[in-house]
């Protein structure tokens, strides 16, 4: 009996781990979204928020198929180590190649940005002479 009940609790903290580390490929989704620049103080607020509230759903449900609802620290510890396990592995791999990907992105970006800045800068740079040709002739 004693070894039914020890294989449980071993099989729960494996899907303990396993769990947090399937948060921390949710997680890197917003550590994607700050690597393309949208970090602005109220955004990773905003973002954080609704990962905390998005993430709160589903481990509720874990421990309820898993371990019939109790919610014990230890369980959440393992969790979080699982979650750990993951950022400072693979999850830092993952970083890795989303930056390498992003390179010649953000060079396009900065290459049309600048396309951009120079016709608004013309368009500027025009309608400031016209407004000052009306304004001479008035």
């Amino acid at each position: 009996m004693d070894k039914i009940i020890i294989s449980q609790e071993l099989y729960f903290l494996l899907y303990s781990v396993i769990f947090g580390a399937f948060i921390g490929v949710y997680y890197d989704v917003f550590r994607f979204l700050r690597e393309l620049g949208i970090n602005s103080q109220k955004a990773v607020i905003i973002q954080d928020l609704f990962f905390f509230i998005s993430i709160s759903v589903p481990v509720f449900l874990f421990f309820c198929a898993v371990n019939k609802g109790n919610i014990s620290p230890y369980s959440l510890a393992v969790m979080f180590a699982g979650f750990l396990i993951y950022r400072y592995t693979a999850g830092r791999l993952t970083m890795l190649i989303f930056k390498l990907i992003l390179i010649p992105f953000k060079a396009l970006f900065r290459l049309i940005s600048g396309i951009f800045k120079k016709i608004r800068s013309r368009l500027c740079k025009r309608r400031a002479e016209k407004q000052l040709k009306l304004h001479k002739q008035t």
